[in-house]
C-alpha cells in the first residue's frame, strides 16, 4: 500500500503534468512556426517587434552566443558545440527546433531538458503578457528559451536558426561570438528564394553582430555569396575545408573513429557515436566552432579533453539512428537532396546496399524527385506513406514519384502500418530505411521505441 509520502509525490506529479499540458496547449494554439511564414514580407516587422520586446525587458538573450544557420546539419552542429562547451566547464543553454517528441527538447539547460515546472512558469509568464497576444509558437518558444538561459545564468547559448536566417526570430539575439553556416541546399524555395545563391544570402543574415564566421563545406556558389555578403575580414572568417583535415577514419554501425587536425589541436583516435558522412562534416564544424568561441571569450585553447569526453557521450536522435538490429532499421530526418546524397554515401560506406526496404513520408513542398533519385534503386522495395502532421504529402503523390525509380511500390496509410508491413515482407538480410522528414523520424521512433509524442497528444 502506498505511503502518505508516495501519495503526495504522485499527487504533485499529476498536478504538474496537468498544468504542463494546459501551458503547452495554450502555446500550440498559437499555431506552428510555419503558419506565419506565408507572409514573408511581414517578417522584418515581426523580428523588429521581438527585438523591441528584448530591449524593453533588459535583454534576457544577452550572453555568449553561437548562432547556427544552414540547410542541413545545423541541429547536429549545435548539439556538438553545446556539448563541447559544457564539457569544457561552461554552463549552457541549447535552443533547437523542431522537437521529436517533447516541446521541452527545444530548450536544454546544461544538457538536460528544461523541467516541466520551469516550462510552466516561463510559458505562463509569456502567455499572460498582452504584448505576446499575436506571437507565433516559434516566437514564444525562442523567447521562452532566452528567459530560461537568463534565469539559470547560462554562460553560453547555442542557437539553431528555425528557417532562413535574416528574418528568423533567433536573429533578434543581441550579439554573437560565432555565427556558423552549414551546407546550403534548395529548401523552402517559396520563402527563401529559388536558387542556392538566394538561399545562401538569407542564411548569411545571421552574420550581423558576429565576431567570427565559420563556414562548413558547401556548394561553391553558396560559399561565394556568403563571403561577399560578410563584412568580416579573412582573419575572422574560418573555412572548415581549409582549417580542418581528417587524417584517418574508421566507421561501423556503432561508432566513428577519426584523427582530426585543427589549427589548435591534433585529435588522435577521436571516437563519436554519430553515424554518417554528414556527421563527419558536422563534427569538424562543431569542434572548430567550439575552439574559436572558447578562445574568443577565454583567450586560451579549448580544453582538448572536453572534445573527447563530450563527443563520446553525444547521441542525436533521428539522425542516421539505428532503431532495431533485427531486422536492421535505420531512420534519418533527411529532407533535402543534399541530405539524401549524404545518406546514400553513408549507406555505401557501411556496405548497406542490398535488400533495401524504404519507407518514405514527406511534408509538402519538398524536392521529392531529387531526393528519391539519390536513394532508390530499381531493385529496392519502396513504401509510400503519410505523416500525422497537417502538411503531410499524400501517400499516392509520393508513390507517383517513387514509381519513376522502382516498380516495387506499395502504399500504407501511416508510419505504424508501414513499419509492420516492412517487417512482414523483409528477409533476414533486409534493411528497413525510414526517411523523408524529421517528422518521419519522430513517428518511426515513437512506434519502434514505444515513446509518447506529448505534442500530438495535446493536439488531440
Amino acid at each position: 500500500m502506498p505511503s502518505i509520502h508516495e501519495k503526495k509525490i504522485a499527487q504533485h506529479s499529476s498536478t504538474e503534468n496537468r498544468l504542463y499540458a494546459i501551458a503547452l496547449k495554450r502555446l500550440l494554439d498559437k499555431g506552428r512556426y510555419q503558419s506565419i511564414r506565408s507572409s514573408h514580407n511581414n517578417q522584418e516587422g515581426r523580428l523588429r517587434r521581438i527585438w523591441n520586446y528584448l530591449n524593453d525587458h533588459g535583454r534576457p538573450d544577452n550572453r555568449h552566443t553561437v548562432h547556427i544557420a544552414g540547410s542541413k546539419g545545423k541541429g547536429s552542429t549545435a548539439s556538438i558545440v553545446e556539448t563541447i562547451l559544457r564539457f569544457s566547464g561552461a554552463s549552457t543553454c541549447l535552443l533547437t527546433s523542431p522537437d521529436l517528441h517533447s516541446a521541452r527538447e527545444r530548450i536544454q539547460i546544461n544538457g538536460q531538458l528544461i523541467s516541466k515546472i520551469e516550462f510552466i512558469r516561463l510559458a505562463n509568464k509569456l502567455l499572460d503578457d498582452p504584448v505576446t497576444s499575436d506571437w507565433s509558437y516559434f516566437e514564444m518558444m525562442t523567447v521562452l528559451g532566452w528567459w530560461a538561459a537568463h534565469d539559470f545564468q547560462s554562460d553560453w547559448q547555442v542557437i539553431e536558426v528555425g528557417l532562413g536566417g535574416r528574418f528568423d526570430t533567433t536573429n533578434a539575439v543581441l550579439k554573437k561570438e560565432v555565427s556558423v553556416i552549414t551546407a546550403i541546399d534548395l529548401e523552402h524555395t517559396e520563402i527563401l528564394g529559388s536558387t542556392i545563391e538566394k538561399i545562401a544570402l538569407e542564411k548569411a543574415g545571421i552574420i550581423e553582430r558576429s565576431s567570427h564566421l565559420v563556414l562548413a563545406a558547401m556548394n561553391a556558389s553558396a560559399h561565394d555569396a556568403i563571403k561577399n555578403k560578410s563584412k568580416l575580414s579573412s582573419e575572422y572568417t574560418h573555412d572548415i575545408v581549409n582549417e580542418c583535415a581528417v587524417i584517418s577514419r574508421t566507421v561501423s554501425l556503432d561508432k566513428q573513429v577519426i584523427t582530426l587536425r585543427t589549427p589548435e589541436h591534433l585529435y588522435k583516435n577521436l571516437t563519436f557515436l554519430l553515424l554518417g558522412e554528414h556527421q563527419l562534416e558536422n563534427i569538424c564544424s562543431g569542434i572548430r566552432t567550439a575552439e574559436i568561441a572558447w578562445r574568443e571569450v577565454n583567450g586560451t585553447k579549448l580544453p582538448k579533453r572536453a572534445v573527447f569526453e563530450g563527443l563520446a557521450s553525444l547521441t542525436i536522435p533521428g539522425r542516421f539512428e539505428v532503431l532495431s538490429q533485427n531486422p536492421l532499421i535505420i531512420t534519418d530526418g533527411l529532407h533535402t537532396p543534399l541530405a539524401a546524397k549524404r545518406f546514400s554515401e553513408s549507406l555505401k560506406k557501411l556496405n548497406i546496399t542490398k535488400n533495401l526496404v524504404w519507407i518514405f513520408g514527406f511534408l509538402e513542398g519538398k524536392s521529392i524527385s531529387k531526393i528519391v533519385d539519390q536513394l532508390v534503386m530499381p531493385s529496392d522495395i519502396v513504401i509510400a506513406t503519410e505523416l500525422s502532421a497537417s502538411r503531410t504529402l499524400r501517400a499516392e503523390t509520393t508513390a507517383n514519384h517513387l514509381r519513376k525509380r522502382s516498380s516495387h511500390i506499395s502504399v500504407q496509410p501511416d508510419i505504424t502500418s508501414s513499419i509492420k508491413y516492412a517487417r512482414k515482407i523483409s528477409q533476414p538480410t533486409s534493411t528497413i530505411l525510414i526517411v523523408g522528414s524529421l517528422y518521419t523520424a519522430s513517428e518511426a521512433r515513437a512506434f519502434e521505441l514505444n515513446l509518447i509524442d506529448e505534442t500530438k497528444e495535446k493536439l488531440r
